[in-house]
């Protein structure tokens, strides 16, 4: 049997840790957001998506519409698609050759494949198909790229590896991050791969153009998508969302602060979806591979720590420079690429050494399938005891209230479940009573009838000296609808 070449390890290594990692995500799950797009109002999403930005998902949306579909029918087949172009994506961006390391290129494919900031994305069913699209037009824009700069029909590769970029953007707008990583990468690849009499000044300037066409890429993406976006609200006659708007320049020294407090978060304190035994083996490993054990990888190290710095940076821009701060898991999910990169950047690694750093980069990739799991899991478990609280809520009232019982309104709902306080981060694995645009399409779900369900935090002091729910003195009628104290 003949030995696996270099691309064909990756591409193993990658698909067998994704789907160690995600595979519960081809089982049904409930985000908040899947709660409304399984019960979406008579004229769909689209001018929601237009208002963030995303055109693309607008423009899925409407198809989707049309044909009595939402994107979470989509869930399973969307899956595999992502698994399939982010493979795709990831394979035509780092192009493992021969020289490569096997130990070296089982272990980016690994953590790609693994780290658990994606998993947040995969407790999104509705976002599955987005971000399908999102990694095929990727993988189109960076393989136009390569060929472009082949020499093969420059231009008219570059134009499509732009458009296809934009498209990308607006399914997701960190494709910018993806896109422009990839870019940076595919560049210093060339740097580290320059003849080993070339001199200082020649990798620098190869490096230095590398950042450039880094830069104006980033810019022309940016800009593209932002006055594509603009003129599309334009049309569609939609409003700009706040989510979709710029900081503030006086915002800008606490954006800095808020920055710089983020960074021990990202790099080793623990977190309920990556814990800090899993970031310390992959400080490790990036230590490891950044140490010049013989002196013609100084040069080397040089241009990894280089891309290290810089793909970084661009991972974090849109914390950067978006007017919200939410840097939640599934918006830091470029990370990964920026540990990858540098792993194989590192080129001319002794076995030993290659070794160390694949065996720390593994077993932090072992660690991030486990974090995968146990978010799904909890996710699973939070459906279930949102719908079954909802179901009981529901039975009871209309008991009760048999003329009344459709309409409610919960006071106390909390965001985790005192069995599983570390299932939430952010906004992920959040218990719908606790959002007031998804506990009413949960209750839609939970018991198949069209039910006005609302969340009123200004009758807390009618719940106040009442039992809670399922007290029977937990309900009570108000103002043409059942209040339900929890």
């Amino acid at each position: 049997m003949l030995p696996l070449n270099r691309r064909s390890l990756f591409t193993l290594a990658y698909v067998c840790a994704f789907l160690s990692s995600k595979f519960m995500g081809l089982t049904v799950g409930y985000a908040l957001d899947d709660y409304a797009v399984s019960h979406p109002g008579a004229e769909g999403l689209a001018a929601f998506f237009i208002s963030q930005g995303r055109y693309t998902n607008a423009a899925l949306d409407a198809l989707l519409h049309a044909s009595q579909l939402n994107m979470t029918s989509f869930s399973v087949v969307a899956f595999l698609a992502t698994l399939i172009f982010s493979a795709l994506f990831y394979l035509e961006v780092f192009n493992p050759r021969t020289p490569a390391r096997p130990s070296i290129v089982v272990a980016m494919a690994a953590l790609l494949g693994a780290h658990s900031y994606y998993t947040e994305y995969v407790t999104f069913r509705q976002s599955a198909l987005p971000m399908s699209v999102m990694f095929g037009m990727l993988f189109f824009a960076a393989r136009q790229y390569r060929l472009a700069w082949a020499g093969d029909r420059r231009v008219l590769r570059l134009t499509g590896a732009l458009l296809a970029a934009l498209v990308a953007m607006g399914a997701n707008q960190l494709a910018l991050c993806f896109a422009a990583i990839g870019l940076l990468y595919m560049h210093l690849s060339a740097t580290v791969e320059l003849p080993g009499h070339a001199s200082f000044p020649e990798q620098a300037k190869s490096v230095g153009k590398a950042i450039a066409l880094t830069g104006i890429a980033g810019a022309a993406l940016s800009i593209g998508n932002l006055l594509l976006a603009k003129v599309i609200r334009l049309l569609a006659g939609v409003e700009s969302d706040g989510r979709a708007a710029l900081v503030a320049f006086d915002q800008l020294p606490e954006r800095a602060h808020q920055l710089l407090d983020l960074m021990p978060t990202l790099l080793i304190k623990a977190e309920p979806i990556a814990s800090t035994p899993a970031k310390a083996l992959l400080m490790l490993a990036v230590l490891t591979v950044l140490l010049p054990l013989s002196s013609p990888r100084r040069r080397t190290v040089l241009v990894a720590l280089g891309f290290a710095i810089c793909s970084w940076g661009i991972a974090l821009l849109p914390h950067a420079v978006t007017g919200a701060w939410w840097p939640v898991p599934r918006t830091l999910v470029a990370i990964p690429m920026v540990i990858a990169g540098t792993l194989g950047l590192s080129t001319g690694l002794g076995r030993v050494q290659a070794g160390v750093a694949a065996a720390l980069t593994l077993a932090a990739a072992v660690l991030f399938c486990a974090h995968s799991n146990a978010m799904l899991t909890n996710q699973q478990r939070v459906n279930r005891w949102d719908i079954a609280q909802a179901q009981e809520i529901a039975y009871r009232v209309a008991e009760r209230y048999p003329e009344s019982y459709s309409k409610l309104a919960v006071v106390g709902g909390t965001w985790a479940y005192p069995v599983a306080p570390l299932a939430a981060q952010g906004d992920m694995n959040l218990s719908a009573f606790s959002i007031g645009w998804a506990i009413d399409p949960l209750f839609d779900e939970a018991t198949g009838t069209d039910m006005t369900v609302r969340v009123a935090p200004e009758l807390a002091e009618m719940c106040a000296s009442r039992p809670k729910f399922p007290a029977p003195e937990a309900t009570i009628e108000s103002g043409g609808e059942i209040v339900v104290c929890l």
